[in-house]
């Protein structure tokens, strides 16, 4: 009851009260981390998740006053299907793209330990025609399709999302990127067959990293639209076949 307390109490607080409680530290690179004593203090903030492929990484991100920092980074045990998005039930492919979860895509009583239904096929891939089901990160570290994490870590990432969803975001986005969508990556992929729908997920990773908020998604015309809530018009770097928007 007592930390129950202090959760309800942290979010009554201004935002920025909130922020110099909790700060954080921030790594060579400039990005802004939740220390791991003050880290279960966030439980019930809103969080959003990122996925790398190619990097084997779930990244855990709560919001800490107007920006999201890093909570917590994992390693994915498994994954299926190597690199590109999910298209056909039995492809053993991990979908990617933008998802979202909402609490009714929550298992606690999963047969692997516990699991989060990331919402595959979303609007982009039904439009796409593409088909599957049961698309889940959860725990037991052994996947066919889905991302597996050791118990430990899926404990974690359960709380921070139930937690989330419980104190009133309305759905956790889960953002999953073949590789970290830099330019210098982009451009050692550029002969892969997926290439042109990765130019689709690149404005939604660049706009994280730059703003630390994460991006508005949305599907237009079987395309991904990517706009953030904040002042700046996201810019394509290296297709026209995707449209980026400011949200009004």
């Amino acid at each position: 009851m007592h930390r129950v307390a202090f959760i309800i109490a942290m979010l009554l607080l201004p935002c920025a009260a909130f922020a110099s409680l909790f700060g954080g530290n921030t790594t060579a690179s400039g990005t802004s981390t939740i220390t791991a004593a003050t880290r279960h203090q966030f439980i019930g903030s809103p969080v959003y998740i990122q996925i790398f492929k190619e990097e084997r990484t779930l990244e855990l991100w709560v919001k800490n006053g107007e920006q999201y920092q890093l909570a917590n980074s994992y390693r994915i045990c498994d994954y299926s299907g190597g690199l590109g998005p999910k298209r056909k039930q039995g492809d053993f492919k991990s979908p990617e793209g933008f998802y979202s979860v909402s609490r009714s895509q929550l298992k606690p009583d999963s047969r692997f330990y516990k699991a989060i239904n990331i919402g595959f096929p979303n609007q982009y891939d039904r439009d796409h025609g593409y088909d599957g089901k049961y698309l889940m990160i959860h725990g037991a570290c052994v996947s066919v399709g889905c991302y597996a994490m050791t118990d430990n870590g899926i404990d974690e990432i359960f709380e921070f999302v139930t937690g989330a969803l419980v104190f009133g975001q309305p759905r956790v986005q889960v953002s999953i990127f073949p590789f970290r969508m830099t330019d210098q990556n982009m451009e050692r992929h550029k002969h892969s067959y997926y290439r042109d729908f990765w130019q689709q997920l690149k404005p939604g990773y660049d706009y994280f990293t730059t703003n630390h908020v994460p991006p508005v998604v949305s599907v237009n015309n079987g395309n991904y639209v990517v706009s953030g809530p904040s002042t700046g018009i996201i810019q394509p770097q290296l297709a026209s076949n995707y449209t980026v928007s400011e949200a009004k």
